[in-house]
């Protein structure tokens, strides 16, 4: 009697005990419930804020968050994946397209260039004297030659097959970056003297092509080379919106692109220096160029008029420093609506012949290029002011480092064997 007792008091105890486990089972689940459902509610407003944006960056990529995503939520995104994979291709096209037009404009190009070649060979009346003379029309082309022939051989070709390869397009543009560098700069350089030419022969292209469209076609080179950098750079973004492996390559190439670009920019500026003792062509690469206020130490003789009755005065100058040579100019602002602004030769240094003084007697910013080329008969030095203590710095460590370097080859062409 005591057993069955004890037997249903055991019993009641285990259903009583489901029975609260049941009970703390519902509690949990209902809090589980609650959480679950504020979760879902705060990745809805979170994706919401994140499809607001307008570069479509994320605000956060966790795993929570994503597991949550709505079916809509999901498409949306996949969409987006989708339309910038599709944007990357049809850039690619774009740029294949592009770069054929161009080979057949510079084609074109060329064979104006001939027909002016041919004009002159036959001493025809139709070309004025003065452009016959020292076959001044070659100006106006330029190297444009040069430039039609690296495309065609080989350039063009590989650089439109090579867009599905990021790899080999970086390698591309790494063995031809001097090629593209030195071809387009020479170019870009001459710009300036081909439009004065053609200015005062128009009637004489007019014969042979509109002046319009000549103008049209001997800009395609300076237009297309920053063409590079600038679709490339869209591919980089475009692919990295479509989560591509690529996106980093096509930035490397689009920065070297960009670099190969602003050099050529500069030359352009360099070939508006006018009295240059020279061919500016022929002093090597631009490794550096601003905008700095200079004076002559002692003889002033290399300075301009206008400044040699205010000799103890900076004056507003701009300096070209090649891998040969640095040439210091003065500003000459336009003095017409029609004209621009141009730089007027002061002097020039030899990079291997100068000395650097970081001095702070004229400003806490400025620098002294002394002049050791003992074979000049006024030997000269030049103080340097920059607008800020970085740009100082930026000029002295690309002096010096380039100084260094030639003396470094100037001590292995004497002696190779100490450097063997």
């Amino acid at each position: 009697m005591e057993d069955t007792e004890n037997l249903e008091v055991q019993e009641r105890g285990r259903v009583d005990a489901r029975r609260a486990c049941s009970v703390d089972e519902r509690g949990r689940a209902s809090v589980y419930n609650t959480l679950k459902r504020s979760v879902r509610r705060a990745t809805s407003t979170v994706r919401s804020l994140v499809v607001s944006q307008p570069n479509g960056d994320r605000i956060s990529s966790g795993d929570e968050i994503v597991e949550e995503l709505t079916e809509e939520e999901l498409k949306r995104r996949e969409d987006k994946k989708k339309n910038a994979v599709n944007t990357v291709t049809r850039l690619k096209s774009d740029l294949q397209v592009a770069e054929q037009k161009y080979l057949e404009d510079v084609n074109k190009l060329c064979e104006i260039y001939a027909t002016v070649e041919n004009i002159s060979d036959k001493m025809s009346d139709q070309m004025p004297e003065d452009l016959r003379l020292g076959s001044k029309y070659r100006i106006v082309f330029g190297n444009v030659k040069a430039i039609h022939e690296f495309h065609k051989n080989g350039f063009t070709k590989d650089f439109t097959s090579l867009l599905d390869d990021p790899e080999e397009l970086y390698n591309l543009f790494v063995k031809r970056r001097p090629n593209l560098q030195h071809l387009y700069s020479r170019y870009f350089i001459n710009k300036t003297k081909a439009d004065t030419v053609l200015k005062y022969n128009k009637e004489f292209f007019q014969n042979i092509i509109q002046p319009e469209m000549i103008e049209d076609y001997l800009i395609r080179p300076i237009q297309h080379l920053p063409r590079y950098s600038m679709v490339l750079g869209q591919i980089s973004e475009h692919s990295c919106r479509g989560e591509m492996e690529e996106a980093d390559t096509f930035e490397k190439i689009a920065s070297m692109c960009k670099e190969i670009s602003t050099m050529a920019d500069s030359m352009m500026k360099a070939g508006q220096i006018k009295e240059f003792d020279g061919d500016i062509t022929q002093q090597g690469s631009l490794i550096h160029r601003g905008d700095v206020e200079c004076r002559e130490n002692g003889k002033k003789s290399n300075s301009p008029l206008k400044f040699k009755k205010s000799v103890d005065k900076m004056m507003k100058a701009h300096i070209f420093f090649f891998d040969q040579t640095i040439v210091i100019t003065e500003i000459v602002p336009k003095t017409t609506d029609y004209g621009s602004d141009h730089h007027r030769f002061i002097y020039k240094f030899n990079t291997n012949k100068i000395t650097i003084r970081d001095i702070a007697k004229s400003g806490a910013n400025s620098f002294e290029i002394q002049d050791m080329d003992r074979s000049k008969r006024s030997v000269s030095s030049y103080t340097i002011l920059c607008s800020s203590d970085e740009e100082k710095k930026v000029w002295i460590t690309k002096l010096t480092q380039t100084v260094k370097q030639l003396e470094d080859l100037k001590r292995q062409l004497i002696n190779p064997t100490q450097f063997a």
